[in-house]
């Protein structure tokens, strides 16, 4: 939208100053007008032609065309109104629903931090399946810490919802589990996106199963152990928006990390502690998210 929306623009103020013809056979022979973005658009009264210069400019550009019809597909043109200045309007319609979402915006502080995640957060009590935004230039443990600062201011709790000393452990994981905890690339001070994570924190069949069991299930349903770091956001964000409660219900789940289980305590928030993965069966889950290798 943005590109489209530029690329309108500059050639219509172009076409709209007093050399705006001789400025649009260049713009038509690839001559450079990047400075033409500075410009505000114009009326299309401000030059003659202006609007069939455009249009001319459009017609020979199909993938232009086709986009601006769909856009306007089902609007009327007033008799007021021109070809271009319908386009244009709907276009600024169109970027101002799309203009900088909240969960591209990079939060300003811990507390906007743990609001913006907060805001983004669903569960689907039903299919069990949570979801929410990573804001963009935060890394998992900075959210954890926020969380952990949020849920005891906001909601009163004398502990936190992720164990702060088990919080160390999250961000060593892609240096000691690299083959199960990867190195996130796109979150952090750097990242450029934000980052939707959809988890289902208790999947339904995996209960009270060794963790190759547990693997069946997942994978029949299209899922993969869930990234621990996940795990414990999720039930974090669950925690901090409904008043503490347990998006675990108690339960200990596997994650991608073999040989350790999360837990949810009521008295230290989310532990990490070591579990196996053969033997331990009585109460352990698994956490499941969308696997990118079972996608068609």
């Amino acid at each position: 939208m943005e590109e489209l929306k530029g690329h309108l623009e500059a050639v219509a103020a172009y076409a709209a100053i007093t050399n705006g013809v001789e400025l649009l056979e260049q713009k038509r022979a690839g001559g450079h007008i990047s400075l033409a973005k500075k410009i505000v658009w114009p009326t299309l009264q401000d030059a003659p032609n202006t609007n069939n210069l455009v249009l001319e400019y459009l017609e020979d550009n199909e993938s232009l065309m086709s986009k601006l019809r769909e856009l306007t597909t089902d609007s009327v043109k007033s008799d007021e109104q021109t070809d271009v200045e319908l386009y244009m309007k709907h276009l600024e319609a169109a970027l101002e629903q799309k203009e900088e979402p909240e969960e591209d915006k990079v939060p300003d502080n811990d507390e906007e931090m743990a609001e913006m995640a907060l805001q983004s957060y669903e569960y689907d009590p039903n299919t069990g399946v949570s979801k929410f935004v990573m804001p963009r230039g935060v890394t998992d443990v900075q959210l954890m810490r926020a969380l952990n600062v949020y849920f005891r201011k906001h909601l009163g709790f004398k502990r936190d919802a992720i164990f702060d000393d088990d919080v160390a452990w999250f961000e060593e994981c892609p240096e000691k589990y690299p083959e199960y905890c990867k190195i996130r690339e796109n979150s952090g001070p750097s990242s450029k996106l934000s980052r939707t994570i959809t988890i289902t924190a208790l999947v339904s069949g995996t209960t009270n199963k060794s963790r190759d069991d547990q693997e069946k299930v997942l994978k029949a349903a299209g899922l993969s152990f869930s990234d621990p770091r996940d795990i414990a956001l999720a039930v974090a964000l669950h925690a901090c928006k409904n008043n503490g409660e347990d998006l675990l219900k108690g339960n200990w789940v596997r994650s991608s990390v073999p040989g350790v289980a999360l837990f949810p305590s009521l008295f230290s928030g989310v532990v990490v502690k070591g579990f196996n993965d053969v033997n331990d069966f009585n109460g352990v889950a698994a956490s499941g998210s969308p696997s990118p290798e079972l996608k068609n």
